[in-house]
């Protein structure tokens, strides 16, 4: 995770965050060649905060021949070409649960072959720092530039966005 603190600092850590989402997959065969997906998302920040521009990417076997959008908060496409559903949710607020079911029919039985290692992946912007790093004073030692106290404005925007945000799943 990195955090940009107005161009003056980056910081990136792996250790002591708690993931924003929780991200849960369900595979429900209907008949042979029909499965229903349902993928449920959970934000697991606080409910003062919110997280924009959502995108999670469920990945489908290359044999899909149809995929049918049951139920959905935001939007969501199948991009046959890309061979994945990607659901858009323009902003979710903290301590929120939504879900994307989908209706998934492959072209013949023998392809139903659940994909081992079938990542599903999120994409977002959040205005909170998780590492819980916090900035207590900043001091701009530039005398050539010659600020004075009042013409730094004070003013920390935190932000987190994320990197590689991949969550295992079994699915068609």
């Amino acid at each position: 995770m990195w955090i940009l603190v107005h161009g003056l600092h980056n910081y990136r850590t792996n250790t002591g965050i708690d993931l924003p989402f929780k991200v849960t997959s369900i595979h429900r065969e209907l008949d042979k060649n029909t499965s229903e997906l349902t993928i449920i998302l959970k934000s697991n920040f606080s409910a003062n905060s919110s997280a924009t521009k959502i995108v999670v990417c469920i990945p489908l076997s290359k044999k899909t021949s149809k995929v049918t959008i049951l139920n959905v908060k935001g939007k969501a496409k199948y991009k046959r070409g890309e061979d994945a559903i990607f659901w858009n949710i323009k902003n979710m607020n903290g301590q929120r649960e939504y879900q994307l079911v989908v209706s998934v029919a492959v072209m013949e039985e023998s392809c139903r072959v659940k994909q081992a290692n079938a990542n599903i992946s999120v994409s977002f912007k959040i205005e909170q720092a998780f590492s819980g790093i916090k900035i207590r004073y900043l001091r701009i030692l530039e005398p050539q530039l010659n600020y004075s106290e009042r013409d730094v404005i004070r003013w920390v925007r935190y932000q987190s966005r994320n990197g590689l945000y991949e969550v295992r799943c079994d699915h068609v």
